[in-house]
C-alpha cells in the first residue's frame, strides 16, 4: 500500500492562496464600509439642509403682505448679516397686520432666516422687531439654530416668490472632500400664498 501524503511545497502554496483570497476579502470588505460612511456623511449634511429649507418652506405658506409690504422682504441685522423676512399671518386670519410691540391684541409678525458666517450657523428669528442674541424679546421667542454646517444661504426674491439655495458641510471649518467631508447645495423656490386687500 502506498501511502500518499502532502509535500512541504503543496502546504506552503495552499496557505499563499488562502492568504490571497483572505487579503482580497478584507481590502473588499474595508472599501465597502469606506463607501458606506462617505454616504452616511453625505446624508447627514443632506439632512441638515433638506431641514432647514423645509422649515423656510413652512414658514413661507403662512407669508402674508399687501403691495407696501410684500411678504417676502430682505433686511440686515446688527451683525451684518442679510436676512430673509416673510411677514406671517401669526393670527391665521386672512388679514395683514403689521406686528405692534406696544399692542396688546396678537398681531402678524415678521420672522427670518439669516447665516450666521462666523459660527456657520443658518437660524430662524421668530420676531425681527428683537434682537434675539443680545437677549431681547418675549420668552420663548429665542433665535432657533436650524443647522451649524452651513457655508452658504442666499435668497433671491422676485415679488411673492423667493429663489433660496443652502449649502452644508460635514466640517464647514475645514476644505471639501467628497468622501470625508462632504457639501451638499440644495436649491428651492418658495412662494408665499398671496396679499391681503387691507
Amino acid at each position: 500500500m502506498i501511502k500518499k501524503a502532502v509535500t512541504l511545497v503543496e502546504l506552503i502554496i495552499a496557505i499563499a492562496l488562502l492568504g490571497v483570497i483572505v487579503l482580497g476579502a478584507m481590502a473588499f470588505d474595508r472599501a465597502s464600509r469606506g463607501l458606506l460612511n462617505s454616504s452616511e456623511r453625505r446624508t447627514q449634511v443632506l439632512n441638515e439642509a433638506t431641514f432647514a429649507l423645509e422649515h423656510i418652506t413652512r414658514c413661507a405658506l403662512n407669508g402674508i403682505g399687501n403691495v407696501n409690504e410684500p411678504a417676502l422682504q430682505t433686511a440686515s441685522t446688527p451683525y451684518n448679516e442679510t436676512i430673509l423676512c416673510i411677514q406671517t399671518d401669526f393670527t391665521q386670519d386672512g388679514r395683514y397686520e403689521p406686528f405692534n410691540a406696544s399692542a396688546s391684541a396678537v398681531t402678524d409678525r415678521t420672522v427670518g432666516y439669516a447665516l450666521d458666517t462666523v459660527n456657520h450657523q443658518i437660524f430662524y428669528c421668530p420676531n425681527t422687531a428683537y434682537d434675539h442674541r443680545a437677549g431681547q424679546g418675549l420668552p420663548g421667542e429665542a433665535h432657533e439654530i436650524l443647522t451649524s454646517r452651513a457655508t452658504g444661504f442666499t435668497f433671491n426674491i422676485n415679488g411673492n416668490t423667493a429663489t433660496v439655495e443652502v449649502t452644508t458641510r460635514l466640517d464647514p471649518t475645514q476644505p471639501v472632500d467628497q468622501r470625508d467631508n462632504p457639501e451638499v447645495n440644495i436649491t428651492t423656490t418658495i412662494e408665499t400664498p398671496g396679499y391681503s386687500l387691507n
